[in-house]
């Protein structure tokens, strides 16, 4: 069934009130409820509830705060040689230590075999 044409003045043909658009109706909705939250009293947005104070210190930077997100205590063992060694405390002299950079440190292997390497792969 066909809708009625509007008329300029933006009343039905038949007499009838204006029809209103949803799109207006939308409008005027939105403007409302926007004029009711702008108009409503401070008083009232704090009597809703109230954060923390925001002059104390955030949670992470509070020096009461000490045990959050911490780990256990925990030691380094560093094994020397003998005493003389122990009680100078050089761990980078110690036997026992592997450098970070030595070969075959690293669980991976390098990303260009050498040639000899290319050569027991494609030749298997």
């Amino acid at each position: 069934m066909p809708h009625p044409h509007t008329s300029p003045a933006g009343r039905s043909p038949h007499g009838g009130p204006p029809v209103v658009s949803r799109r207006r109706l939308l409008e005027s909705g939105a403007a409302v409820l926007g004029a009711l939250a702008l108009s409503a009293s401070p008083v009232a947005a704090h009597a809703a509830g109230r954060r923390a104070a925001a002059d104390a210190p955030p949670e992470w930077n509070d020096f009461g705060v000490f045990r959050l997100g911490t780990q256990p205590p925990h030691t380094t063992l560093i094994p020397y040689a003998d005493v003389r060694q122990a009680l100078a405390a050089d761990r980078a002299r110690s036997p026992y230590r592997i450098a970070s950079t030595a070969p075959g440190s690293s669980p991976t292997p390098p990303r260009s075999p050498s040639s000899d390497t290319r050569e027991q792969v494609t030749h298997r």
